[in-house]
């Protein structure tokens, strides 16, 4: 088998909190039990792994689930926070993750997508800059560089 299949099968089979993936997270599922309807619940946390030897920039991207109370101002249901930031080889990062029900008494359920692309200072500001004028996903974009 080829070397990179493996590794595209490994990325794509294995479950997302195994640690021989390249990027893995702390849990597969993130609960926020029962919510009022259009009230902010208490936010939780999912801690992402950089478990390769380089510094990679991770992007969130989440399906456009919006609802507009004031029919002017869109508001999302789910949000992650910040939606992009880079990770230093071997390390990790928490990202907080909020939720805001539409009505009560309901199930709501998000996949959560992200990129994790090679560090490289010229392609992540022309990325976030491309991202800014498009609003295509990348919403409030703040590029957090870890310390």
């Amino acid at each position: 088998m080829d070397p990179s299949q493996l590794v595209i099968h490994k990325e794509l089979m294995m479950s997302n909190v195994s640690t021989q993936k390249l990027v893995s997270l702390s849990c597969n599922m993130l609960d926020f039990t029962f919510c009022e309807a259009l009230h902010v619940a208490p936010a939780l946390e999912i801690e992402m792994f950089n478990n390769t030897n380089k510094k990679l920039t991770i992007f969130f991207q989440l399906t456009k689930d919006t609802y507009s109370p004031d029919g002017i101002h869109p508001l999302s249901i789910f949000t992650v926070y910040p939606p992009t930031a880079s990770i230093k080889p071997k390390q990790s990062f928490n990202f907080t993750v909020t939720f805001r029900p539409t009505k009560n008494f309901s199930y709501f359920f998000q996949y959560v997508q992200y990129f994790a692309i090679e560090y490289d200072k010229k392609l992540n500001m022309k990325l976030l800059a491309e991202a800014k004028r498009n609003k295509a996903g990348l919403s409030k974009l703040q590029h957090l560089k870890m310390s």
